[in-house]
């Protein structure tokens, strides 16, 4: 696999406060990434650090040089404005905006490629609602298919299934493995039960990485992440043990 993102030594915090110390990590083609940790350990952090919106006090980050501006992003849903006035067509459609020029009309092909990934994601009998008359699941399809009218070479999500319920989580964890056939998959979750049996590396946070393969989870490993005793409940998945830090 080919080497899509490099990322050495990064550190970063706020207001003098280190939330991220020395991280080193690589993004590969068609990798499927779990990042979790406690509360404020630099998950998110590290999220906006990717993807530019954040620069880092130290350390680098280097994208192959045809994805620098090939990044989806999707932003947890409990923190999206529902009451914003747009429909579900003109949010994705937003996905088509490059860096640079926020200003150009829409062309014909936007709006074709935005109709096939909604049709892909069953959206499109709702592209004319606003998005405030929209369930949770159905927001966060519209969601992902802002990120993924632009083709990206890798998806970045944050929380995902945060505020959706186990039936839309499941149909989004089968649609996410579709994906990954032909891109990197990045998630920020607190919980990585939805994702038991499709994720291919775990990215532990809390300041410092710890990073493992699939299939290498114990509850020392998550003791050190989270500085607390941790109980996994999992019903109907292999169990996921983690090799010690």
């Amino acid at each position: 696999m080919e080497k899509l993102i490099e990322i050495r030594n990064i550190s970063f915090g706020y207001d003098n406060t280190p939330v991220l110390k020395n991280v080193d990590l690589d993004i590969f083609e068609e990798d499927y990434i779990l990042v979790i940790g406690p509360n404020g350990g630099g998950k998110t952090t590290l999220l906006r650090l990717i993807l530019g919106i954040l620069e880092p006090w130290d350390g680098t980050i280097t994208f192959r040089k045809d994805i620098s501006e090939r990044l989806g992003y999707v932003p947890q849903y409990s923190t999206f404005n529902k009451n914003f006035p747009i429909t579900s067509l003109d949010m994705v459609l937003t996905g088509r905006i490059s860096s640079g020029n926020f200003l150009r009309k829409y062309k014909k092909e936007d709006i074709e490629e935005t109709e096939v990934i909604l049709k892909k994601l069953n959206l499109y009998d709702k592209r004319n609602e606003n998005i405030n008359d929209l369930s949770g699941g159905q927001l966060q399809r519209v969601l992902i298919a802002r990120a993924l009218v632009s083709d990206p070479a890798v998806l970045f999500l944050d929380e995902p299934t945060a505020s959706i319920d186990i039936t839309s989580q499941t149909n989004l964890r089968d649609f996410l493995d579709e994906l990954n056939k032909k891109m990197a998959i990045v998630v920020v979750t607190h919980d990585p039960t939805p994702f038991a049996q499709t994720y291919k590396h775990i990215a532990c946070i809390n300041k410092n990485i710890f990073f493992h393969d699939r299939g290498e989870l114990d509850s020392h490993a998550l003791e050190q992440v989270y500085g607390c005793p941790v109980e996994l409940l999992g019903h109907g998945i292999p169990h996921t043990i983690l090799k010690r830090h």
